[in-house]
Parts: C-alpha cells; sequence; structure tokens
C-alpha cells in the first residue's frame, strides 16, 4: 500500500527529493496522484523491507530541516487522520480512497519522527533505528496483555476499563437507571412506541 503511493519518490512531481513547484503544478492538473507511473517506478526499485528504510525514504523525499517546527507537522498529520477516519467511513464504495489516505499519515508519522531525529543530531546512517526499537518493544512477538502469540485478550480489557473509570460520573456514565444510556435493546422499545 505504501510502496503503490511512495516508490521512492513523491507521488505527485515523482523526484526522489520533492520539489514543490513541480509538484504543485502536477497535483493541481492531474486532480490525483498517477497511479500508473507510480507503479511502473515501483517495479523498478527495491522496496523498503524494514522501518527504518522506510523512515529514510521518507527523509530523502521530504527533508526535514533542524529549524522546522513541529505544529505544521502536526496539524498536517491531523488532517490526514481525519481523511483516513473518512476513508474508513466510505471503504465500501469507495476502497482505493483508504489506499491513499493511510499511506499519507504513515509518511506524516515518519516526517515528525525525521523532525525529532534531525533537532536531535542524529546521524542519517543511525535514523530509524530508535523507530525500530521502540516499536519492537511496543509490539513484540506476543500479546504484551495475555502474552499469547495470538493475542486472546477481551475486546476491553480490565486495565483499561479501570484507567478511564475515574473520568466517568458515578452512575451517570452507565445503562443504570439514573444513567445517561439506553441499551440497544431498549433504546428499539422506546422509539418504536413513539411511531
Amino acid at each position: 500500500m505504501l510502496w503503490d503511493k511512495f516508490p521512492a519518490v513523491c507521488p505527485y512531481c515523482q523526484e526522489e527529493r520533492h520539489n514543490p513547484d513541480v509538484c504543485s503544478e502536477r497535483k493541481a492538473a492531474a486532480g490525483g496522484p498517477p497511479w500508473q507511473d507510480l507503479a511502473r517506478l515501483g517495479a523498478r526499485k527495491a522496496r523498503p523491507t524494514r522501518l527504518r528504510e522506510w523512515q529514510l525514504m521518507f527523509s530523502a523525499i521530504y527533508p526535514a530541516q533542524q529549524t522546522e517546527e513541529f505544529g505544521p507537522s502536526f496539524a498536517r498529520l491531523a488532517e490526514e487522520l481525519g481523511e483516513l477516519a473518512e476513508a474508513v467511513r466510505v471503504f465500501r464504495s469507495e476502497p482505493g480512497y483508504f489506499l491513499s489516505e493511510a499511506s499519507d499519515v504513515f509518511a506524516w508519522l515518519m516526517h515528525i519522527q525525521n523532525i525529532i531525529d534531525s533537532r536531535g543530531s542524529v546521524l542519517i546512517a543511525a535514523r530509524g533505528d530508535a523507530l525500530e526499537r521502540t516499536f519492537c518493544k511496543s509490539y513484540p512477538d506476543s500479546c504484551p496483555a495475555c502474552g499469547k502469540r495470538q493475542c486472546a485478550c477481551p475486546p476491553i480489557l480490565a486495565s483499561t476499563i479501570g484507567r478511564i473509570a475515574h473520568e466517568v460520573p458515578t452512575g451517570r456514565g452507565s445503562f443504570g437507571d439514573q444513567g445517561r444510556f439506553m441499551t440497544p435493546d431498549l433504546a428499539s422499545r422506546h422509539f418504536q412506541e413513539d411511531i
């Protein structure tokens, strides 16, 4: 999915280092990435196989500057997350939209990590190492909660309920008599009576 949109080039200007002027012109003229051109480019190159290789690839396409501010990048990430949420909502009718938006979210995550590394004066050869270590620690070969290779946890962990329970008003955030919510069955009966 990532390689379909980012085959070691910017999807719009199709250059190995993003060219904003060319990119803007092509974006305005095309109305979307040239998927067939990107597929041809991707067929001629080796795809990254590790997370650090993806980070380095995005660093080459969209170099981060030590003086770059986090705010605009986080704003773009938030914008892309909103577009990804929309893509999930319309997935049944437009599945291709998900491909494009999920790739954009990943690209902005990589850019933010590249800003962090650039500001931290991390050598290019070492970029991606911290991200890989953190990812492997957070997502080991087994579920960190139940310890099984294939997670067998319930949909909502007891620790999650315990962590958020202090934020819920006593009694009101429930399905009980004094609660603010109705079960789906009760809501269905309630609205059927009004018809």
